[in-house]
């Protein structure tokens, strides 16, 4: 056994009839052969990537790698190892190539991920199955593997077999390649997280936690290659590659447009774009209230944070509210009355700052404050206020 302490892992999928049974039995059998722990999952798989809404595969995966997680947590034990073989890699690499996913796919099969190991990389099919035969090792073979009706199984059968008759070495060839590329990958995210700091000033992890992201058009102008760096720097918010030349064909055109990917929303600001998950909640702040006569206040020196209003004219209670189309106040210190949506367009706000921005309102659902920005002057202290109210904001700005 090497020394290692081990105990051997097992999906039922139930997707096999007879098949599965047979194979759960012979794992178990072989657990008991070697006296060690044997670890069974048992799933509907079918019906839960229905409720999934997933592949059968996808969701095979899943349920899998779950459990395994799983064991590892409750049981101690600090990898789990796979079967994956060099052939597997090579016909990963292949499948990534049909399925576009880039140079990320490239790599094949990594030997670790995470706690995933797969010590049997270096080997082929061939010859693990002739280590197996001359030391009288006995094996299930899944009857699925023979069938075409899987891609990976279509290269296994048909495709590998043919480029083996053109090029004898291709395995070794395409095993180099895999490393080559491998290494490649290694250089190019470099590059890329390099690109990432010139570009949000932080690094891909502080970028993907942020709770807003705002980027200077005239940077996103400046990369080269624009479209592949643009989409890798986009691929953290779930943003597509088809995304990506989406917004960079607006990019100069429709100021205000919004893009949304499963995970993120994307503005198209004048001069930026802005990200922001979507989830965010915008957090409602916290309001106090003082009230005091004339004669008690120091000072009406005010901040963005702070307003003294006159509380004779101010209709209590107070209420809290997002602007709507149509909304009118009278800025302090101005004449007259104006939109609030023409004080956000002065103060250059997007869309995003709007729907951040708070109204404080009287009973009459009358403006007092624009929290953090401006208060209404029809509430302001003057020569004849005899009791003030301060009002304050308690939630950083």
């Amino acid at each position: 056994m090497a020394g290692y302490n081990f105990a051997i892992a097992h999906c039922n999928f139930h997707l096999r009839g007879s098949d599965s049974d047979r194979d759960e039995q012979f794992v178990r059998s072989l657990a008991q052969r070697y006296a060690v722990a044997c670890y069974v999952a048992s799933f509907e798989t079918e019906k839960t990537a229905s409720e999934w809404g997933m592949s059968i595969e996808e969701t095979a995966r899943k349920l899998r790698y779950d459990f395994f997680d799983t064991i590892l947590d409750q049981q101690g034990y600090s990898a789990v190892a796979t079967a994956h073989h060099r052939d597997d890699a090579t016909e990963t690499l292949f499948i990534n190539l049909l399925r576009g996913t880039g140079i990320s796919g490239l790599h094949g099969i990594r030997p670790r991920n995470g706690r995933v190991i797969r010590p049997m990389l270096p080997f082929s099919r061939e010859e693990i199955c002739t280590f197996a035969t001359e030391r009288g090792l006995e094996h299930v073979e899944d009857s699925t593997n023979a069938s075409t009706q899987f891609l990976r199984n279509r290269i296994r059968h048909q495709v590998m077999p043919l480029l083996r008759q053109i090029s004898p070495a291709v395995d070794k060839t395409m095993q180099q390649n895999i490393a080559h590329f491998a290494e490649a990958e290694q250089i190019y995210r470099q590059r890329v997280e390099e690109v990432c700091v010139e570009v949000f000033d932080a690094t891909p992890d502080m970028v993907v936690d942020a709770n807003r992201v705002e980027v200077p058009i005239n940077r996103i102008d400046a990369l080269e290659p624009q479209h592949t760096l643009f989409y890798e720097l986009l691929k953290p918010f779930s943003f597509s590659s088809a995304d990506a030349d989406t917004i960079l064909s607006c990019l100069h055109k429709e100021s205000g447009r919004q893009f949304f990917s499963t995970t993120h929303r994307l503005l198209l600001d004048r001069n930026s774009i802005i990200i922001v998950p979507i989830t965010e909640e915008v957090t409602r702040p916290d309001i106090s209230y003082s009230a005091m006569s004339r004669g008690e206040v120091v000072s009406l020196k005010t901040a963005s944070s702070m307003i003294y209003i006159d509380a004779d004219v101010a209709k209590q209670p107070f209420h809290l509210r997002h602007w709507q189309s149509g909304d009118r106040f009278f800025p302090f210190g101005g004449k007259g009355s104006r939109l609030v949506s023409d004080f956000f367009i002065d103060k250059k706000l997007s869309i995003i700052d709007k729907e951040r921005v708070w109204l404080l309102c009287d009973s009459d659902d009358r403006i007092v404050w624009i929290v953090g920005y401006r208060a209404d002057n029809r509430f302001r202290v003057t020569d004849k206020t005899q009791n003030i109210i301060a009002i304050r904001c308690n939630t950083p700005l």
